[in-house]
Formats: C-alpha cells, sequence, structure tokens
C-alpha cells in the first residue's frame, strides 16, 4: 500500500548578525557574513553588517543586521623635556606622540596642541612643569603627559689667586658672546647692538653702552637673569670676599669710557686713548661680581648699532688681571723698594718716595 510523505516549510528561523566594537585603525574582526563600508582607515562610527540569504531556499526565515561600531583609538601626547642655563631665551616646544593608526601623523588633527609652562627666561634655576592641551582630532582619545623645563644656574665661580685672563686666547671672532660663560667670566654682548670681539685688535668691542641708570636696574638681579641680559652689555666676573686689584687692558676711543663696577659701588671710569692698564683696588666682605661695560663720559646710554668693529666711539677691552691680597708690603720687607711704582694721594708718580703715605700696586702703604 502506497503512502504520502508532506515535507512541509519548517517553522520561521530568525538569523542574526553578531555586533562588535573595535578601536580605530584596529584589524576588522572575522564575521560570519559580510559588513557594508566598514574599512580599516574607516573613521569612527557605525556601520551595518549585513547577513546575505545566499542559497537558502526556506523563505520563511528573517535575517537581523549587526552593527560594526568603530570607537576612537588612544592617542599619547608627550611634551619634550628641555634645560636653559638662567637668562637664556626658552626653547620653542614640541611634542611626542604615540598611538597613532595607519601611518598617520600630526598632521590629522583638527587641532593642534598648546604647549606651555609658567617659567620665564627670568625664572630662578630649578624645575618647572611643561603642560600640553587643547589638541582635537574625530578618531583619537588623547591624553597628554607634561614635560619638565631645568633651569640651571649660571655659575661663575669667584676667583681665588692672583688671575689673567686674555681675550684673544679665550673667544674669537666666530665665538657666540650672548649670555656665555667662559673659563667663569660671564659675556653678556649681544652681536645685534654691535658688540663683540674684533679679530684685527684680539679685542672684545664694547660699542653698545649700559647707563647707571640700567645698571641700578640690574644690581639686584644674579647673573644670567632678564634684566642683566636685557639692559647690561659687557662682561662680569666674581670676587672673593677680602683685598685686591683689578688692573683692565683697554683702550677707548672718542667719548666713550670704561666703566669698572665692583658689586653696587660707584663705577670708576678709565680712558686710555692708547692702550694702557689702568688698576681698581677693592675691598669687599663678601663675593661679589664685577662689571666692566661702557658708556659715554657723563654715563648717556648711547646705543651705537653697527658690527663689532673698533669705530669712532669705541672701548677695545683686552683683557684683565684680578691680584687677590696685595698691599705692597710684602716687597718693602723683601727689599724690592726700587721694583715699585709709587704715586701719591694725587695720583701722581714719585720717584724717589720719602717718609709718607703712597699708592703701591692699588693700595695704601705707609713709608716710614
Amino acid at each position: 500500500m502506497k503512502g504520502k510523505l508532506t515535507i512541509a516549510k519548517a517553522d520561521a528561523v530568525t538569523v542574526k548578525a553578531k555586533s562588535y566594537t573595535i578601536k580605530y585603525g584596529d584589524e576588522l574582526p572575522k564575521f560570519e557574513f559580510t559588513s557594508e563600508g566598514a574599512t580599516l582607515k574607516s573613521p569612527v562610527g557605525t556601520y551595518t553588517i549585513v547577513i546575505s540569504k545566499g542559497s537558502v531556499t526556506n523563505y520563511n526565515d528573517t535575517y537581523v543586521n549587526g552593527t560594526l561600531t568603530i570607537e576612537k583609538a588612544p592617542l599619547t601626547i608627550t611634551a619634550k623635556s628641555y634645560t636653559i642655563k638662567q637668562g637664556e631665551d626658552l626653547p620653542t616646544f614640541e611634542a611626542t606622540y604615540e598611538g597613532f593608526k595607519n601611518n598617520e601623523t600630526s598632521a590629522v588633527l583638527t587641532k593642534q596642541p598648546t604647549i606651555t609652562t609658567t617659567a620665564t627666561s627670568a625664572s630662578a634655576p630649578g624645575e618647572y612643569e611643561i603642560t600640553i592641551s587643547g589638541a582635537e582630532a574625530q578618531n583619537y582619545e588623547i591624553s597628554y603627559v607634561a614635560g619638565k623645563l631645568t633651569i640651571e644656574a649660571v655659575e661663575i665661580v669667584p676667583i681665588s689667586e692672583t688671575e689673567e685672563k686674555s681675550f684673544s686666547q679665550q673667544v674669537d671672532e666666530t665665538t657666540d658672546l650672548q649670555n656665555t660663560v667662559i673659563d667663569n667670566t660671564y659675556y653678556n654682548m649681544d652681536a645685534t647692538n654691535g658688540d663683540g670681539y674684533d679679530a684685527t685688535e684680539q679685542a672684545l668691542v664694547l660699542n653698545s653702552t649700559t647707563s647707571s641708570a640700567q645698571m641700578s636696574a640690574i644690581q639686584s638681579a644674579q647673573v644670567g637673569d632678564a634684566a642683566v641680559r636685557e639692559n647690561f652689555s659687557g662682561i662680569i666676573f666674581e670676587l672673593p670676599a677680602g683685598k685686591g686689584v683689578v688692573t683692565v687692558d683697554a683702550k677707548t676711543i672718542g667719548t666713550h669710557v670704561l666703566n669698572v663696577q665692583i658689586g653696587n659701588g660707584a663705577p670708576t671710569q678709565v680712558k686710555k686713548s692708547e692702550r694702557a692698564t689702568a688698576d681698581v683696588e677693592y675691598n669687599v666682605s663678601a663675593p661679589t661680581y664685577v662689571y666692566l661695560y661702557a658708556s659715554t663720559e657723563s654715563g648717556a646710554s648711547a646705543r651705537l648699532y653697527r658690527g663689532p668693529s673698533a669705530g669712532a666711539n669705541s672701548v677695545l677691552l683686552y683683557g684683565y688681571k684680578v691680584q687677590v691680597g696685595g698691599t705692597g708690603i710684602e716687597e718693602l720687607k723683601n727689599g724690592k723698594m726700587e721694583e715699585l711704582k709709587y704715586y701719591d694721594l694725587n695720583g701722581r708718580k714719585v720717584k724717589t718716595p720719602r717718609k709718607g703715605v703712597y699708592i703701591i700696586n692699588g693700595k695704601k702703604v705707609v713709608v716710614k
């Protein structure tokens, strides 16, 4: 006996695609089916995962699409760290980046970061945070790492014994003399103001002048401070506590004079139309800076903007010598009176000294 087998359509089946979430730039997951539009370089957003019916003939089936969500990728922006000397201009701050996808660079940022610090070139020595913020990007979640600005003190070691400096042996016409310490001498000679080194003369040329008003503005400043950098043109070194003599080797041209200022004291003006030396006596109770700078004879602050060569009004400085201590007494005791140069209290040279008070090597000496 024959029968009949009837195969009816199955109950409706729902086929649902899985949904996924990835970060921007990550590899796409393995879909069971297909996705519409998403690639490795697809920007942040939501994309449909489409299930295709394919060869299935059961028309009662229902297909539900899934979604692929692409979230922002993490990007870390780090401020670079820097070290400068006190008084130097701040560097141009830069940053490094970690986390870019698809060989992208900072050019894809829709807003570049801002990098700042609370420090200035006049800030005291120490460490200061370099902060970074404000960047924006379509496909990146941005975090920041601060950098560090280290400001080091400008170190000038006080002279501890008799010492002589010849500038021709320390610098040449190629030396950067702006905010520079060489052999414990601080040079603050801005070439744009005409100061510098004259190779022909083998001497420093002080064309820019520093007035008494400008000097008073820097008396409480440390070497390298903004006040020194902006107002002072010349060189600085430091004396130890005690007595001694500073001898400068100089030549002046025209109306300009060399000033030798010890600490807060009144400057001693040196005017030598021919190259010669001049002695300046000192007596200080603590280590003290010595300032060598140019001015007009009246102290006016005329600036002469020209190249680093001797002109109609210049001060040429060949070097200096510091004699720590020393009053001439030892020479007297050792019977070397004939080798000494004697001056009376009016500054006149004395060939044959008698009993009295004289100036020898910048010191008052009593001859009995």
